[in-house]
């Protein structure tokens, strides 16, 4: 029993007069710990900082061929509704457009009017499926008023074809009615309405526009217009789908990096004698 309490009294002593070696070894300990909880720290930041660039960041080929890291950015809503407005912009097309100055008045067919309209043919880049096989294996569900369907890009491609063909036929026949207005200038744009189901969406857009027709000569020669403003609405149905996306390289003019596409139009054509157009004293 002494001898136990003669050794624990000497640890007492030895721990009291080695206090600050205890100290040392504990702060030694203390500090190694940290520096490795640090490097660790810094090792994982490194790992996070790599996965978010690669996240973020996506790498484009430009037209020249050149391979370039972009930056990824979040499209908002807003953004895409500026994407829709001016898109459907493509649609207003005045007759001194598509008639090449007022040189030529007569088309055979609705293709003849495709062919002369650079505006017309940026929109149906947005129309037509260039990747076909790919389309047919890309599925949507698309409400129609109260019921749902199932269909695919393939079938939406062509049902936009109609209702893009259509409209220009419906141009077509305003040449030949010399309805059409001369020049065309849109001084405001207005989302009526706009909703979305994933990536399908619905937009209605007011198109504020003054129009000039063609009246005549004054005894001097110089031409003579009327002038109206009216308002153009587009509704329409359409989807994003990147994959869906087109280049400079295709076939027609224009391009669709975000694999924006219309498969239902519904487009007034402006007309000299409408009934909602007051003319500008």
């Amino acid at each position: 029993m002494k001898n136990k309490e003669e050794l624990i009294e000497a640890s007492k002593t030895f721990i009291i007069k080695n206090w600050i070696l205890f100290l040392i070894i504990f702060l030694i300990f203390e500090f190694r710990q940290g520096t490795i909880l640090r490097e660790q720290n810094n090792k994982i930041d490194e790992v996070f900082k790599y996965v978010r660039e690669n996240l973020n960041n996506v790498v484009a080929v430009t037209d020249s061929g050149l391979l370039v890291d972009v930056e990824k950015v979040k499209i908002d809503a807003e953004t895409l509704n500026t994407i829709l407005e001016n898109t459907l912009k493509k649609l207003i097309v005045p007759r001194s457009e598509l008639t090449q100055g007022f040189d030529v008045s007569n088309f055979k067919n609705s293709v003849d009017i495709l062919k002369v309209s650079e505006n017309l043919q940026y929109f149906f880049e947005h129309v037509v499926v260039q990747n076909e096989e790919l389309a047919k294996r890309i599925p949507f569900m698309v409400k129609n008023k109260d019921k749902e369907y199932n269909t695919n890009a393939y079938e939406l491609g062509i049902k936009g074809k109609r209702y893009f063909q259509a409209y220009l036929e419906k141009l077509r026949q305003t040449i030949l009615e010399n309805t059409l207005p001369h020049f065309i200038n849109i001084y405001k744009t207005e989302t009526r309405k706009y909703e979305s189901d994933e990536n399908v969406f619905f937009i209605i857009v007011d198109y504020y526009i003054t129009m000039q027709q063609w009246k005549g000569t004054d005894k001097k020669g110089n031409d003579l217009y009327n002038t109206f403003r009216t308002k153009f609405s587009v509704a329409a149905k359409g989807y994003f789908d990147i994959r869906l996306r087109t280049r400079k390289d295709g076939d027609i003019k224009g391009i669709n990096n975000l694999g924006l596409h219309f498969f239902e139009l519904k487009i007034d054509t402006p007309r000299e004698f409408d009934i909602n157009q007051k003319v500008i004293k």
